[in-house]
């Protein structure tokens, strides 16, 4: 399938094709235009891990270099089961999946591969200049915010709220795993199909306006962060691979400039339609 996601052409292959076909039927690009981002998915009964080098280990997640110059990450189980595989390059825009879901598991081997092409666009996105930040992201008359938090704290209520309050103002463009990435003088938001367990996504670009950072609290409150803390914050919610250094250099480097570009928000909020009045008129003061 050819598509194209945060402006980037790609070229992603997965076992399901059905599934993936309508998940990625808004973003769908000209087959003409060469990719930049190849990704491949495959679903398999059983993993072999090849016999290299291993250069990285945390847990059930090792990482090896292969004799030919590539990287080899792979999760082992308890059990022993190995459940992905993935391949790839130094420094490269493809990586080659393989996934094995364990038979005692509770996702589907379709679940297993869109969380894999997720978590790897990310990935293949910062080699590209780019980011992936877990928040739910709408424009409000046409600039973007992301509201991020750990999972359970109530970025989707709230996003949910701001449309609720200000209808047709209010476009959502990911609920889960907007992408981002620099234009001449801000930084663009784009929808991208990895958006969670909802279809809650569009294929919109637009600027943005503001990160903010929800924390519940008894009362409605957005106040600016300090670049230390919102640091801090950011390196918990961005898209991360814990075992590419070079990776995560380019990751601070750009955390470090989003920052600069763009204003970080503190939002301690109820689940009251208010929060939704008391964050809109803290990021749009003036406007």
């Amino acid at each position: 399938m050819r598509i194209c996601v945060a402006d980037i052409p790609m070229e992603v292959e997965t076992t399901d094709t059905a599934f993936f076909a309508r998940r990625f039927a808004a973003y769908a690009a000209n087959k003409e235009v060469p990719p930049q981002m190849t990704m491949t998915s495959t679903v398999v009964p059983h993993i072999e891990v090849p016999a290299a080098e291993e250069v990285w280990g945390c847990h059930n997640l090792h990482m090896l270099r292969l004799p030919d110059g590539r990287f080899c990450v792979y999760t082992r189980l308890q059990s022993g089961h190995i459940r992905h595989l993935t391949t790839y390059a130094p420094k490269a825009v493809r990586a080659d999946i393989q996934v094995s879901p364990p038979a005692d598991g509770n996702l589907t081997p379709t679940d297993y591969e869109y969380v894999y092409t997720g978590q790897e666009f990310a990935y293949r996105l910062g080699y590209l200049g780019g980011a992936v930040l877990h928040g739910s992201a709408i424009a409000y008359r046409g600039e973007g915010v992301i509201f991020s938090a750990p999972s359970g704290t109530g970025k989707s209520t709230h996003t949910t709220l701001w449309k609720r309050c200000f209808g047709a103002d209010v476009e959502y463009i990911n609920d889960d795993k907007p992408a981002l990435r620099f234009s001449d003088d801000g930084v663009t938001v784009y929808g991208t199909p990895w958006s969670g367990k909802t279809d809650l996504n569009n294929n919109l670009a637009v600027p943005l306006r503001a990160v903010v950072f929800l924390e519940r609290g008894e009362e409605n409150h957005i106040e600016r962060m300090s670049p230390v803390e919102a640091l801090f914050r950011m390196g918990r919610e961005i898209v991360r691979p814990y075992s590419d250094m070079t990776l995560e250099k380019k990751l601070a480097d750009f955390m470090t400039e989003l920052m600069r570009r763009v204003p970080v928000y503190r939002l301690a909020c109820t689940m009251e339609p208010e929060a939704a009045t008391v964050s809109r008129d803290g990021i749009f003061a003036g406007k």
